[in-house]
């Protein structure tokens, strides 16, 4: 508990990072990938395989969360409904940063996201659900430790490996600024009708 305390005077530098990631988790990644809809797919899996995980082990541990310990923490959020240990948004974040590496390799663009980074980015989205009090540091350890024991087990899925390689070829189809083009995007444009003739003064 103290060590959550000792996270509270970072709320106000956090708290638009916080808030943005307790209501859209999974656009605020899209928004740093910058990916189309192969990238929003992973995620999504992430997401979901993250919570089921997370939900499992918060049911076997029952462990309280930070309010019900000490009311004086006063979350920046409301306090989820289930018990703390380990955190989903750790877990999912670090599935999410892992996918997201192995996507950018196989691309070619590790220097452009590297596994590092991502990795800094999913620990910073884990610490700040400690500093919005609902969360405690050793969650978000476990969510990490759980995402690295169940990252070999979605690589052995053929469709999770399929859903890696489009990634991968979708990110191949971005260019700077702009989003992946769809196919009918990258056809030639049609070209323009020829304009009509502005009719002579004085009537036809």
């Amino acid at each position: 508990m103290t060590l959550v305390l000792d996270r509270m005077p970072l709320r106000a530098e956090r708290l638009g990072e916080i808030i943005t990631q307790a209501d859209a988790f999974d656009a605020w990644w899209l928004r740093l990938l910058g990916g189309g809809r192969a990238m929003a797919t992973l995620v999504s899996a992430a997401l979901q395989i993250g919570q089921m995980a997370g939900m499992y082990w918060k049911d076997v541990y029952k462990f309280p969360r930070p309010v019900q310990v000490y009311p004086a923490i006063a979350p920046v959020l409301a306090t989820p409904p289930h018990p703390s240990y380990p955190s989903n948004h750790s877990l999912q974040s670090h599935l999410i940063a892992r996918g997201a590496a192995e996507v950018f390799r196989r691309a070619g663009a590790a220097k452009a996201m590297p596994p590092e980074f991502l990795d800094g980015i999913a620990g910073r989205a884990a610490e700040n659900r400690e500093v919005a009090g609902v969360h405690y540091p050793c969650d978000s350890r476990a969510g990490e430790e759980l995402a690295r024991k169940l990252w070999p087990l979605l690589m052995s899925l053929p469709g999770f490996q399929a859903a890696l390689k489009k990634a991968a070829e979708e990110l191949g189809t971005l260019k700077p600024g702009g989003l992946p083009l769809a196919p009918a995007v990258t056809k030639a444009p049609a070209k323009p009708k020829a304009a009509k003739k502005a009719p002579k003064k004085g009537g036809p």
